[in-house]
């Protein structure tokens, strides 16, 4: 689920089978939006840094709403088409927006150019099974299945583990609000 309190407090949420859901009214009823979608299969969704757009995971494709998720434009394909278990998207310094996407057991990869064109990322992590991942501002945050978090400068792309406090390194989901950030982890949050 996505809440993106820019837009009135409408919430978003992606199913396995029936594409993306979108509730106007805190989630007491919700409506089908899955206008320019061919694939309803939706693992993961985020909202841009400036709240202006959503961006999903729709089977092999990105694609972004700029219009609350009335319509859905592709704007990539994911990795190599590896299932994608988590999606970000950070701020650059040139005002452009980059998509960081993990695939577990694969990896983390990045694409400064909206999916066009993607990099693996090594930061020194000893497995690839990442569970989250969530962006704010220029700073991204991956959890892992035993390695914690690491978090990365998307400007620099310097990845640093970050587990300063945490208790239990086995990382699966993250919420923002804000300059906070709310880590979930198999022991409780953080």
């Amino acid at each position: 689920m996505c809440p993106d309190n820019a837009r009135g407090g409408m919430v978003f949420a992606g199913t396995l089978t029936d594409g993306i859901y979108r509730s106007m009214d805190n989630g007491v009823s919700w409506t089908q939006v899955n206008n320019g979608l061919t694939d309803l299969n939706i693992p993961c969704l985020t909202v841009s840094p400036d709240r202006k757009k959503i961006f999903i995971v729709s089977g092999p494709g990105i694609y972004v709403s700029a219009d609350s998720g009335t319509n859905w434009t592709s704007i990539g394909t994911t990795p190599l088409n590896y299932a994608i278990n988590a999606i970000a998207v950070a701020q650059n310094n040139s005002g452009t927006a980059n998509i960081v996407v993990s695939s577990y057991g694969i990896g983390i990869f990045l694409s400064a150019d909206n999916g066009g064109n993607w990099s693996q990322q090594n930061g020194g992590w000893t497995n690839l099974f990442v569970n989250a991942l969530a962006a704010n501002g220029t700073t991204v945050f991956a959890g892992f299945e035993k390695d914690g978090m690491f978090t990365c400068d998307i400007n620099g792309a310097t990845w640093t583990p970050s587990n300063n406090g945490i208790t239990n390194v086995d990382i699966y989901s993250f919420v923002t609000s804000g300059a906070s950030l709310f880590t979930g982890t198999s022991l409780g949050v953080f």
